[in-house]
């Protein structure tokens, strides 16, 4: 296998620099230009973000716009202030839109940032640069404009972060990618934290671990630099089972709580079980680990905690040989899951919320659906939360696919079902009831069935998405979970533009004219085959099977495109390579080092080789659902083809997506229809013309496919 990353990582680095001044774009009426005799002044504290930022413009000046600037004496400068009044440098509210709120004011000799808060100059310069990048020059009309964000916070992820991410290794965030994830808009990130390794308390000693010093300090290390660039980290907090020899249940029997069942099938069946959450012990022993770790972590803005069916777990979440809610804990049966489930959460925000009132505590109930049968919509479980709790919920999922593809209930992160979903609507409208925000989980760029790529060009529908977050009150979100992390791809520009113009609707027209050098007509046409690709997913056979069957995620088909084989005999395995057998790496979670080697070489394949994929529509709807999606993504990407050829890296890069998708498409199609017809044959009787003939549909069917693989 290739190693991709250095180059990859080489060209996200670059890639908020790649903007170029278009020789043919010169200043029109009622516009000022940039030049050599224009400088900058700082005319605000000068710290390690304002160096930066000021450092960046510079740069971005100089390598995009052929403008170097001045020295700060220049009689005509850009220039950054801080309003009256400012907002605390350190302690102040991430929630609060204020922070990032700016002004841009361009004068005949003066062009003015002001803000109060340094992140607010930030992000004006940020819009600046925009500005000009949309403009092709150092081009800006004299106007003023005032922007405050949409959404606040707008969390994400590195691209390239182990499966089991750690404190000591969060994956790779270089200066220049910490940037470009700021110039799109991200001001937060989130860490995988395992609370077994900051644990440190006197009540449940047992638990306490080592390193604790150690870890703490490689995270403020990693936070210091991020904040240089306006971004903050949040843990997302986990407790994974213990064993049932654990040394804390030797010594406190009694905080021995409820027997876990693991999702994950190579690590199932375990004598594995949680800290009683209904124990009184267990809870002041989180608050102090919680109390210490965010002491120690000064920094770190907040946490994050998925309390449904994974990550932060309870004695509701999966409990063993329970159904219906129900606990096989002794000390949690009988329980409500939803009041027990708040009343956890509500001790973990207090604890967080004493070592500073400006830190957040995101409560999140991914999979409630385990424990919350008696509230399907988490309602209950939302109104028992004290204010010191943040809800975040899944804006997608839960309800059935009312569309084409109809008869299958959506879960996370699609883009088949815009939203909001059922469930979160209610959410919302109960936190409007308290008076409270509500926070998002979405994915912003791609979805688990497409993890092969950096992006789904569907663009309409990323907006869409956008549009409906704000008119149903998002106060802020997570754009990525740790599968595919901001790559500064077209739905994250889309991003931007919503996060900072109260009308995005121009933002695809901007693109079109900078990217692609189009005219109208062009962006027109563009706009028209975009929208013939967002309207072909509504075909997509969207299910939990074809996003990757019995492994959650990136399994099968599609998601191995012209990679996946064709099996005939499902006992052998055709020597194919450990690659097509390795396990998701965020099962390290469950599991050690040494465990998980071991379950790699137990691992299932990576592709299928019957026909469950086709579940629950069976296998001619599944086709013809497939065939009417191909069909539309095939015109869609002829129109498009028609449009973009020949028109410059970015529109070729756009192409290229689109062509891979088609490709995928085209793989899902081959693999069913060959296991439909090897069924046949190996299951039906016939003679020996039959025979051949059915031969001959499978020959035909590998060649399509093997010209696929070719063509790719």
């Amino acid at each position: 296998m290739i190693d991709r990353t250095p180059a990859v990582s080489t060209w996200l680095d670059q890639e908020h620099f790649r903007f170029r001044r278009r020789p043919e774009t010169v200043p029109i009426e009622g516009e000022i230009t940039l030049t050599s005799d224009w400088g900058c002044r700082l005319e605000a504290p000068e710290t390690k973000l304002t160096t930066r930022m000021v450092e960046d413009f510079r740069r971005f000046g100089r390598d995009c716009l052929e403008l170097e600037l001045a020295d700060d004496y220049a009689s005509r400068a850009v220039t950054w202030r801080l309003r009256d009044h400012p907002i605390s440098a350190e302690n102040f509210d991430r929630q609060d839109p204020e922070v990032e709120a700016f002004t841009i004011r361009v004068e005949i000799d003066r062009v003015e940032i002001s803000a109060r808060h340094e992140r607010g100059l930030l992000q004006g310069t940020h819009y600046l640069e925009w500005m000009m990048a949309d403009r092709g020059g150092p081009f800006l009309a004299v106007e003023t404009r005032e922007r405050a964000p949409a959404f606040q916070p707008r969390i994400s992820n590195g691209v390239f972060v182990e499966g089991h991410q750690t404190l000591e290794d969060p994956g790779q965030f270089s200066d220049d990618y910490l940037s470009l994830m700021s110039h799109y808009g991200v001001n937060g990130i989130h860490i995988y934290t395992s609370v077994w390794d900051v644990f440190r308390n006197t009540t449940l000693p047992e638990l306490n671990a080592s390193g604790f010093k150690k870890r703490v300090a490689a995270l403020r290390e990693l936070n210091r630099r991020t904040l240089r660039f306006g971004i903050d980290i949040y843990l997302h907090l986990n407790t994974h089972p213990l064993e049932a020899d654990h040394p804390v249940f030797a010594a406190h029997p009694e905080v021995r709580g409820a027997k876990v069942e693991i999702f994950f099938e190579e690590v199932s069946g375990r004598d594995w079980f949680n800290l009683c959450s209904g124990s009184e012990k267990v809870l002041m022993a989180y608050g102090e680990a919680m109390e210490s770790l965010f002491s120690a972590a000064s920094e770190v803005a907040g946490g994050v905690m998925i309390i449904g069916g994974e990550c932060f777990y309870h004695c509701f979440t999966r409990p063993a040989e329970s159904a219906n809610g129900n606990t096989n804990c002794p000390h949690c049966q009988g329980k409500s899951p939803s009041g027990e489930v708040a009343r956890l959460v509500n001790r973990v925000a207090a604890a967080v919320k004493k070592t500073g009132t400006h830190k957040a505590l995101y409560a999140w109930p991914y999979s409630a659906w385990i424990w919350s049968s008696q509230d399907p919509a988490e309602v209950e479980w939302v109104s028992g939360l004290d204010a010191n709790v943040s809800v975040m919920s899944n804006f997608d999922g839960y309800d059935e696919n009312v569309g084409p593809g109809g008869g299958v209930r959506f879960f996370d992160y699609n883009i088949t079902c815009i939203g909001p979903s059922t469930t979160f609507a209610r959410q919302a409208a109960q936190c409007r009831k308290m008076n409270r925000p509500v926070f998002s989980k979405v994915e912003t760029c791609t979805t688990p069935e497409a993890f092969f790529l950096p992006y789904l060009p569907l663009p309409q529908r990323w907006q869409a998405r956008l549009e409906a977050m704000k008119a149903t009150g998002v106060a802020g979100f997570i754009g990525q979970w740790r599968f595919f992390g901001m790559n500064a791809s077209p739905p994250e520009e889309l991003q931007y533009r919503a996060i900072w113009e109260k009308d995005s609707g121009k933002a695809l027209e901007t693109i079109c004219r900078r990217d692609f050098l189009l005219d109208t007509d062009g962006v027109q046409e563009t706009l028209a085959a975009w929208q013939m690709l967002s309207d072909a997913w509504e075909y997509f056979p969207y299910s939990a099977m074809t996003s990757g069957e019995r492994a959650g995620y990136m399994r099968g088909p599609f998601y191995l495109g012209p990679a996946h084989p064709l099996i005939f005999d499902v006992q052998d395995s055709y020597n194919l390579p450990l690659s097509f057998r390795l396990l998701r790496g965020d099962a390290k979670e469950f599991a050690s080092p040494e465990e998980f080697e071991e379950l790699q070489r137990k691992a299932k394949p990576r592709y299928v080789s019957d026909l469950l994929v086709t579940l629950p529509f069976g296998v001619e709807r599944y086709l013809e659902l497939l065939r009417q999606c191909r069909s539309q993504w095939q015109a869609g990407r002829e129109r498009l083809r028609s449009i973009l050829s020949g028109r410059g890296e970015r529109a070729e890069r756009e192409l290229g997506i689109v062509e891979t998708i088609d490709s995928h498409l085209r793989t899902l199609e081959n693999v069913v229809k060959f296991y439909q017809a090897r069924d046949v044959l190996q299951n039906t009787a016939c003679g020996s013309e039959e025979f051949r003939k059915r031969i001959e549909v499978l020959q035909k069917i590998a060649t399509d496919e093997i010209a696929n693989a070719e063509r790719m």
